[in-house]
């Protein structure tokens, strides 16, 4: 007979399939998941999650749990955190924030930064990161590629070969010396600025853990999701760290990242490195209706791998598949927009119901761009080029190019080769940004103080950044009058925080090390960045608008993995198109081709009939294949995968002159999303809500100082000062010590850096000299903590830990009190508290030390004062989920960073 515990997990809210349940309740110690696209496998996890801390007594710190996105990880938490608290577990829900579930990439960031001293590093992204490598390119010695943009991408996917691949280094040395060398360069500079790639994360932690394995050895159960997208590296870690149980959980047929560096070779060799693998299929798709799901698997007989067990469609609903054919292009974007246009008036589904799926948004998505906007239909757009695809960004990007003396861009989304120079670049600019945003200014009220602005750019001293120059810009262009409750206003507001992030890449990428150099060099070089680089990567920061704006997304296949809509549009089924006509083309490599799977990366027909399976299976209720017969002057032909593979039947030719006959669409019901937060951000809110969502659910970037890191740099100090007195050296060596291995300001110049190490020499050693018993009492440092609160969970750093007599005593270090309001530095220190009572930590001091003053401020901790942090955190967390964000206008905003595009300003 079942428990209370083991009924609930596999029967609420739904009963689990047979095939769920032996997954759930494997007792193998390696077991393999071959899970079909919408076989429930989130569900399925979350119960295997649920079956471990309940029926195997694991505790939360002891599982974890790999995901290919945040926004997976998410959604598992939400559910894990849920159905704990249904089940009326209050200690394990206490404690679930000691579990990890998220990505490899953040899980190794982690360990880095926790047990081996990257405390202080700075985490780039792919754009960041070639940013630098654009910018550094000629100091590390690379050569080979055309020009500067395209010898830095050529090094780059040649870098990340060497450490997916895991690639012997002596070997490169021999075969590629010259590589090799500006690989020591560029990881010498790495090393210098304190920066971590994703690449080079995973051998960094690999290599840190195979020298240390006690690090992870209070894992007791590996999960990972999306197996076949790993790559050997991660496999590595993996068989590194899942020294207990591992559970992996893939679908060889979704493999579609290879490009990137996956290898769909590790699902298979799962069973060679570990003995007694136990397999299980959960054939089922929950999702689409049956008629999709015969397509799908019509399709995948056709893989050359495999042979996996077809899905079998368990939803009573017959869904549709249609295959329309339109003449041209143009009539082909036309017919979708008015299908959808028609199917939404219908009340067939909404908006955010729809997903249309392209194969490359770059060479694809511009006539439907053109398309959904003369019909006012709201959109996102994700994919790279998705970002300079949006006429709002051509314009601000034709503006930053005119500031360079001989700076071009595009005229047009249409067409790349048009462009248009000088005085007609800015006229083309302000003729795009008012195509999009309604005016507030005329056109030459416009025009005349964008002269005053370049005048000022150009002299480098109006702006402390050139962040502060871009808000000036979007205020001169009246970007506070649109309303984020507009639903394509929202989208627009989204994109230009994201262009924002585009020059914040670049700027950044120029000032390690404090480097300034000649202002008309640094517009040169931005112009060659946004013409050459930019505006072919970046993507829409989907942002607050993903889940608040009723839109449809327009997508790549490869950003939809994982996603799901009730109608799914997949058009430009043209061979040459889809499968890719670069399909196989050779690749320039720094590498020799026999050291490595080259044909990995450069990819196959199979690959791209994987991603066509991948786009059919994204839908419930209803897909729209199509093709088109004519562009320009050449015939084209439809994809072989719908002409030989999938067929006539069971697909339904439909007439392009009519729309699709409704279908009843379900949506399902999304899961409340489980937002986490900082008590930084919970403060921020408190003090003004527009503020907080201008930064965190938009995206708009505070501007770079050269003291940005000063207040990390000294907590990073006083921990090592505090371990170093613990071993009985001296203060003021301690000191000395401490500033000389931890005192890192990415941006600062030689001279500031030298002038702020004195500062910080001068506070460090007053501070440890009057408070050094309060060091000697620290037993942790950075104690990471996360702990539930409402449909939330708050996560931060407790900057020490001390031992007191009466129990735990907090402390939470600020530079000096007048960087932030005792008040705000106390709310701090109280939800610390509440969290750590919620862990069975209860404490009983705590305070606020402010460094530069050497004192500390006590905060009182009792019960009452406690439960009145609980109820106003409650509080602001409602109000941000109700997406209530007002003003709140005072002598705040003097310091505020996003003043001049502040609606309440």
């Amino acid at each position: 007979m079942m428990n209370k515990y083991l009924t609930y997990i596999l029967n609420d809210p739904h009963p689990l399939s047979d095939s769920q349940k032996e997954a759930v309740l494997a007792d193998s110690q390696y077991v393999r998941l071959i899970a079909g696209a919408g076989a429930g496998k989130t569900e399925t996890l979350t119960r295997r999650i649920l079956y471990l801390l309940f029926e195997k007594h694991f505790s939360p710190g002891s599982i974890v749990a790999f995901t290919f996105t945040e926004k997976a990880a998410a959604s598992m938490k939400n559910r894990i955190f849920k159905r704990v608290l249904g089940l009326g577990a209050v200690e394990i829900y206490n404690t679930l924030g000691d579990m990890y579930i998220g990505t490899i990439h953040g899980f190794c960031n982690r360990i880095l930064e926790e047990k081996f001293g990257y405390g202080s590093w700075e985490v780039l992204d792919e754009n960041q990161e070639m940013a630098l490598l654009i910018n550094i390119s000629d100091r590390i010695g690379l050569t080979n590629g055309r020009n500067t943009t395209d010898k830095a991408s050529i090094f780059k996917q040649s870098l990340s070969v060497m450490y997916n691949d895991l690639l012997s280094r002596d070997e490169i040395e021999k075969q590629a010396p010259e590589f090799f060398a500006s690989v020591r360069a560029y990881e010498a500079y790495l090393d210098r600025f304190h920066l971590l790639t994703f690449d080079r994360m995973i051998t960094l932690a690999l290599t840190h853990l195979q020298e240390h394995p006690d690090v992870t050895r209070s894992i007791r159960h590996l999960i990972v999701d999306e197996y076949q997208d790993i790559n050997p590296a991660q496999e590595a870690l993996i068989k590194t760290i899942g020294l207990n149980d591992i559970f992996v959980v893939g679908d060889p047929r979704q493999t579609i990242f290879q490009w990137r560096g996956s290898d769909e070779g590790c699902f298979q060799r799962f069973a060679t490195f570990y003995p007694d693998v136990y397999d299980i299929v959960l054939p089922e798709n929950r999702r689409s209706g049956k008629q999709i799901v015969t397509v799908a698997n019509t399709l995948a007989s056709h893989f050359r791998t495999g042979p996996y067990e077809p899905m079998t469609a368990t939803r009573p609903d017959a869904g549709a598949v249609y295959r329309i054919d339109y003449p041209t292009a143009g009539d082909e974007a036309e017919g979708v927009a008015d299908q959808i246009l028609t199917l939404v008036n219908s009340g067939s589904c909404r908006y955010q119901d729809i997903g249309i799926l392209l194969r490359s948004v770059n060479n694809s998505a511009t006539p439907f761009i053109q398309a959904l906007r003369r019909y006012h239909i709201p959109f996102i757009l994700s994919g790279q080029v998705g970002l300079f695809k949006r006429q709002e960004i051509l314009a601000l990007a034709k503006i930053f190019c005119w500031l360079s003396p001989k700076g071009f861009f595009p005229a047009s989304i249409k067409d790349r080769k048009n462009t248009v120079s000088g005085d007609l670049l800015l006229d083309s600019a302000i003729d795009d940004w008012f195509s999009v945003v309604s005016p507030v200014y005329t056109k030459e009220v416009v025009r005349k103080t964008l002269g005053y602005w370049k005048l000022a750019v150009l002299e480098n001293k109006a702006y402390r950044n050139f962040t502060t120059a871009y808000y000036n810009l979007l205020s001169i262009l009246g970007f506070h009058a649109l309303s984020p409750d507009n639903a394509e206003d929202a989208v627009v507001m989204g994109n230009i925080a994201s262009f924002g992030r585009v020059l914040a890449d670049f700027e950044s990428s120029h000032h390690y090390g404090g480097k300034t150099g000649d202002i008309a060099q640094f517009l040169r070089d931005l112009h060659w960045y946004l013409f050459l680089y930019a505006y072919w990567r970046y993507e829409e920061s989907a942002g607050e608008q993903d889940s608040a704006v009723d839109a449809v997304r327009l997508s790549t296949v490869h950003q939809a993995k994982g996603l799901e809509w009730p109608v799914v549009f997949v058009p430009a089924l043209i061979d040459g198109k889809f499968p890719s006509s670069r399909v196989g083309e050779r690749k320039n490599w720094l590498i020799p081709r026999e050291l490595f799977p080259a044909l990995r990366y450069e990819g196959n027909t199979e690959a791209e009939r994987q991603l066509f399976y991948v786009a059919l299976t994204r839908a419930r209720d209803l897909v729209c294949l199509s093709w088109y017969e004519e562009e320009g002057d050449s015939g084209m032909q439809p994809t072989q995968f719908i002409e030989d593979e999938i067929g006539r039947e069971p697909v339904i030719p439909h007439p392009y002159t009519r729309p699709v006959p409704g279908v009843a669409c379900q949506a399902p019901e999304p899961d409340a999303e489980l937002h986490s937060f900082s008590a930084k951000d919970l403060i921020l809110f408190q003090q003004c809500p527009y503020r907080y969502r201008l930064n965190k659910e938009w995206g708009f970037l505070p501007g770079l100082s050269p003291d940005l890191g000063f207040g990390n740099a000294l907590h990073f100090c006083l921990g090592e000062i505090s371990n170093l007195l613990k071993q009985g050296v001296p203060v003021e060596q301690a000191v000395d010590q401490s500033i000389e291995s931890g005192f890192f300001l990415p941006y600062a110049d030689r001279s500031r850096f030298l002038g702020m190490k004195r500062v910080a020499h001068q506070r460090l050693l007053s501070y440890a000299t009057k408070r050094k018993e309060d060091l000697l009492r620290v037993y942790a440092s950075e104690f990471r903590i996360e702990f539930p609160v409402r449909n939330g969970t708050i996560i931060g750093k407790i900057d020490v830990m001390l031992d007191s007599t009466e129990g735990i005593e907090i402390q939470d270090y600020k530079t000096s009190d007048e960087v932030i309001a005792p008040e705000a530095g106390a709310m701090q220190v109280k939800i610390y508290a509440y969290g750590l009572r919620l862990l069975g930590k209860p404490v009983s001091s705590a305070g606020v030390a402010y460094i530069e003053e050497a004192r500390v401020d006590p905060v009182p901790v009792r019960d009452t004062e406690i439960d009145g942090v609980r109820e106003i955190v409650e509080g602001l967390i409602d109000q941000i989920q109700e997406k209530r964000f007002p003003g709140k206008p005072g002598k705040q905003c003097g310091s505020c960073d996003y003043f001049q595009i502040c609606r309440f300003r």
